[in-house]
C-alpha cells in the first residue's frame, strides 16, 4: 500500500467508522466504570471543592505540553523545518484540540502535517516519520520510567522474574531506540537532547498525576498511583477513544485488586486528567495557524 493513501483526507465510510468504533468504546468504558466502581463514592472523590493541587496538576500539565512543543521545534528543526516557538505552540495546541475532539481520522498528527506540508517543500514520507518520532520520543520516556518504577513496586506475585531484569533493560533498550532513530530519522544528533526533554515531559505529567492524588486525598500507595498512570498513558495512545478517555480508567480499574488500590480513586485521576487534557486543548480552538513565520 502506497503511503500517498495514509496522507489523504479519511474518506466518509472510513471517518464514520472510526467514529463509531470510539463512540462503542466510550460506550463500554462507562458501562465498565458504573459496573466495576461505587459510582456514587467516585462522584464524591470528583465533585468536590477545587484546591490548590487542581490548580498546580493544571499548570503541570500544560507546562508538559509546553516542554513538548520544544521537543517538535528541536525534531522538526533537523529536516530543516524553521518554526519560531510561539508559532510552533500554537500549531501543537491546535492539533491537541483536533486529537481529543475530532472523530475520525484526521487527528493532530495529521493536522500537524497538512500545516507544514503546505509551508514547507519537504517530501512526504520525511515529514511523516519526524512527525510520529515525536510520539516515540515520548513513548520510550514512558517505556524507561515504567522499567524503573516497575523495580521498586513490583511484588514478586505479579512479576515473578528477578526485578532487577527491569534495570538490565534499560542498558539495552537505549542502544537498540538509538539503532531505530539512527536508520529512520535524522534526530540523532539531538538524540540525548531529545531524551532528557522527553523525560521532562514525562515528569512532569508524572507530578501532575501526584498532584491530583492530593486533590482527592488519597491514600498511600502514591507510587503504585503513578507506575498504573504511566502504563494507562500508554493504552491511551491506542487511537480507540477520545483523548484516551476510557483506557486510562480501565487500566486503573482492572489493576486495583492486584494493587490493592481504590478503584474509584484511581479512576477519579483517570477522568481529572482527561478533564485537564480537554480543558487545555480547547485552548486550541481558539488560535490561528493560518499565518506562521518561519
Amino acid at each position: 500500500m502506497k503511503l500517498k493513501k495514509f496522507t489523504n483526507f479519511p474518506k466518509p465510510i472510513k471517518f464514520y467508522l472510526k467514529l463509531i468504533i470510539k463512540i462503542v468504546f466510550t460506550l463500554a468504558a462507562l458501562y465498565v466504570v458504573e459496573q466495576k466502581v461505587d459510582v456514587s463514592q467516585l462522584k464524591e472523590i470528583i465533585f468536590q471543592e477545587i484546591t490548590i493541587y487542581l490548580l498546580l496538576a493544571f499548570i503541570l500539565f500544560n507546562l508538559s505540553q509546553l516542554i513538548s512543543v520544544f521537543r517538535l521545534k528541536l525534531i522538526l528543526n533537523s529536516i530543516n523545518i524553521k518554526v519560531k516557538y510561539f508559532d510552533n505552540a500554537r500549531i501543537y495546541y491546535k492539533s491537541m484540540f483536533y486529537n481529543l475532539f475530532l472523530p475520525g481520522g484526521i487527528g493532530g498528527d495529521g493536522f500537524k502535517y497538512f500545516t507544514f506540508k503546505k509551508k514547507y517543500d519537504i517530501v512526504t514520507k520525511k515529514l511523516i516519520i519526524h512527525l510520529l518520532a515525536d510520539r516515540f520520543f515520548g513513548l520510550f520516556a514512558i517505556f524507561l520510567i515504567i522499567l524503573i518504577l516497575g523495580f521498586f513496586i513490583l511484588p514478586q506475585t505479579i512479576f515473578p522474574v528477578n526485578r532487577w531484569f527491569l534495570l538490565l533493560l534499560l542498558p539495552v533498550a537505549l542502544p537498540i531506540f538509538y539503532l531505530m532513530i539512527n536508520k529512520f530519522t535524522s534526530t540523532y544528533d539531538h538524540f540525548l537532547k531529545l531524551n532528557i526533554v522527553s523525560l521532562a515531559i514525562q515528569i512532569c505529567q508524572g507530578l501532575s498525576a501526584l498532584s491530583l492524588l492530593y486533590h482527592i486525598n488519597f491514600d498511600n500507595n502514591a507510587s503504585t498511583y503513578i507506575f498504573l498512570f504511566f502504563i494507562a498513558s500508554i493504552a491511551s495512545v491506542i487511537p480507540i477513544s477520545f483523548g484516551g478517555f476510557g483506557a486510562r480508567e480501565a487500566v486503573f480499574i482492572y489493576s486495583a485488586n492486584m494493587f490493592n488500590i481504590s478503584a474509584e480513586k484511581g479512576v477519579a485521576i483517570g477522568l481529572l486528567f482527561f478533564l485537564l487534557t480537554a480543558i487545555s486543548a480547547l485552548i486550541g480552538n481558539f488560535v490561528n495557524v493560518r499565518n506562521f513565520q518561519s
